[in-house]
């Protein structure tokens, strides 16, 4: 296997992550009482989604520059825009996320997260081969 296959493939793996765990909080935010979501959100946050963001990031430019794609092409732009809306929302809820009680505006963190991620999985499904 070459380097560009082995980094494809971990790729992908950190991509399942960020985005099934990213899918579990915030399904679980309806499921769990206030305080136990703040406790679950910032546990998966910190160990599984920014790690495996941060590796998306790096990796999905690495892998662009291996296969020599350039940033104009439509859907690098919109896998990007909204892998960035996701990681920027995770930031973002992390930051502003009281200890005891999240406020009612974490609703539209979460949609801005789940927006994000549709946008960023409909246009890698849509790449042109």
């Amino acid at each position: 296997m070459d380097s560009y296959t082995v980094l494809k493939i971990l790729h992908i793996l950190s991509a399942a992550v960020f985005f099934s765990v990213s899918c579990y909080v915030i399904y679980s935010k309806w499921q769990c009482n206030a305080a136990a979501f703040v406790k679950k959100c910032r546990h998966c946050a910190g160990w599984f989604i920014l790690p495996s963001g941060l590796f998306q990031l790096l990796s999905g430019f690495t892998l662009l520059s291996l296969k020599h794609y350039g940033f104009n092409l439509l859907w690098v732009k919109g896998a990007f825009s909204g892998f960035l809306m996701a990681l920027l929302g995770w930031f973002l809820l992390l930051l502003l996320l009281p200890e005891e009680k999240p406020s009612k505006g974490l609703n539209v963190f979460l949609v801005f997260i789940a927006l994000g991620l549709a946008v960023m999985v409909f246009f890698m499904a849509n790449k042109p081969s």
